[in-house]
């Protein structure tokens, strides 16, 4: 694991420091950048793989544009994802592992679907003004990261990868390093 070298001041946030103080919650009103992508996730691990209509969408109450709201239903609407529907669907997957270095490391897969020989790992991915060439430099390595823990999990199936860009209405395979 990289060092993330040493805090700057005291950052701390301990019970003491926080007692009286405001903490705000993330304004999912504004709805720009992580918080967009956020809320893109939460649509589709609310809604789960399978058939929907755009009410369906519009029935969550969650801030989206309807560039996001028609985006997201194109991401149903993809020939992959309906596959993705027969299988066994885990939303949001957490995970802990021992990485080269033996430290514990974890994660968060977006997506992970698994039937009887192969096993997807999906990531969804917001990025605006875009190329799938950026996207698999940009998270190749983080895809990996993840292909070697669901591979330990399901060693006699084939892993996977993918991106998909809400940006490009498009998935993405994602090459094992």
């Amino acid at each position: 694991m990289k060092d993330m070298g040493k805090p700057v001041g005291d950052n701390s946030y301990s019970p003491s420091k926080l007692e009286g103080r405001r903490i705000n919650s993330l304004n999912y009103d504004a709805a720009s950048g992580a918080t967009r992508g956020t809320i893109m996730h939460k649509a589709i691990e609310l809604l789960g793989i399978k058939d929907i209509e755009m009410k369906d969408i519009d029935s969550l109450g969650l801030s989206l544009s309807e560039e996001d709201k028609n985006k997201i239903f194109t991401f149903y609407k993809n020939p992959f994802t309906t596959t993705l529907k027969e299988l066994e669907n885990h939303h949001e997957r957490t995970f802990i592992y021992l990485d080269e270095d033996g430290e514990l490391a974890n994660g968060l897969i977006d997506l992970l679907s698994v039937g009887d020989d192969k096993a997807y790992i999906i990531d969804y991915k917001s990025d605006k003004n875009t190329t799938s060439e950026k996207l698999i430099k940009r998270y190749s390595g983080q895809q990996n990261a993840y292909y070697k823990v669901v591979k330990s999990y399901y060693k006699d199936k084939e892993v996977k990868m993918y991106l998909y860009s809400f940006e490009l209405d498009e998935y993405i395979e994602v090459p094992v390093l």
